[in-house]
């Protein structure tokens, strides 16, 4: 039995739940597919309702938003089968053999990844544009390319787990913004000595966020990669794998880093004007992050 499990936030999951549920059904796979709407606003979970009137399908909802972590986890808790496929809510199924794919790595303690994928035309919209290219160039790679780091490529988007090794471990109840907590799940998987597999399976993602939501979330996720840093005490080999602290902690032996929290809101300003408009750099997005977990670490 396969256990399908959807966090979902401001998205409509009817096709996508659809799409899963026929899958199943014509492979005859014996499947429970558990959506929790996360304090979405009302319209959505108006909309999204009508799956839990379908056969196999539960459909549950929370006043107080949990969070991509606590969300995944109380997933899980839910969970009847062996083996747990956590789908994103703003996924689309680009692949008509999707679950039967995952279906034929059921076995043993496994993590397997599917990928990402992206629609190959820009969008119109150009303040859609950031997200899309970074969604493009930094998340849609094939599997030999994310093998060659696979736990470092761990993904929550789209992935498939045996169900006793993800109640070892589950997501980091304290991270409770967004970000990184992928980053964190794929680095305890690796002390544990379990290695990710990565495959071609990916799903399309939908939800490209405008500019200024997407800049907020990425600095969220960096106020949580400094806090795992400092609860973690500074880790080598995590510092080692995670490219902003890797490249923070030789500027800051350089004593080029951190810089004077004015100098970090002047440069992070003039960042801005590019990343806002038409063609934003992905270079100098890398460093607008570096800058902001240089002003961190030096406020505290």
């Amino acid at each position: 039995m396969l256990s399908i499990l959807i966090p979902v936030f401001n998205h409509n999951v009817v096709e996508l739940v659809k799409t899963l549920r026929e899958q199943g059904l014509k492979l005859e796979v014996p499947l429970e597919i558990i959506v929790l709407d996360d304090a979405s606003e009302p319209h959505y979970v108006s909309e999204n309702r009508i799956t839990g009137t379908w056969e196999n399908v539960r459909y549950i909802s929370t006043e107080k938003n949990l969070g991509r972590s606590l969300a995944r986890n109380k997933l899980a808790s839910l969970a009847k089968a062996d083996y747990l496929l956590f789908i994103d809510g703003d996924a689309r199924v680009i692949n008509k053999n999707f679950i039967k794919e995952y279906t034929s790595h059921c076995s043993g303690k496994i993590v397997i990844c599917g990928g990402t994928a992206y629609e190959q035309k820009p969008p119109a919209n150009h303040e859609l544009f950031l997200r899309w290219k970074y969604g493009i160039v930094r998340e849609s790679r094939p599997a030999n390319e994310r093998n060659k780091d696979p736990n470092i490529g761990f993904s929550s988007f789209n992935f498939l787990i045996e169900y006793s090794l993800f109640h070892s471990l589950k997501f980091n109840k304290n991270l409770d913004q967004y970000g990184h907590e992928d980053t964190l799940f794929g680095y305890e998987l690796e002390k544990m000595n379990v290695q990710v597999k990565h495959i071609n399976n990916p799903l399309l993602h939908t939800g490209l966020e405008p500019n200024h939501v997407f800049i907020k979330k990425t600095l969220d996720g960096v106020g949580n990669l400094y806090q795992l840093i400092k609860q973690m005490q500074e880790p080598a080999d995590f510092v080692q794998q995670i490219r902003l602290l890797n490249m923070f902690y030789k500027l800051k032996k350089l004593h080029l880093f951190p810089l004077p929290v004015f100098l970090n809101k002047r440069l992070m300003k003039l960042i801005e004007q590019n990343l806002y408009a038409a063609k934003p750099s992905l270079y100098l997005f890398d460093l607008y992050k570096l800058l902001y977990f240089s002003s961190l670490y030096t406020l505290d």
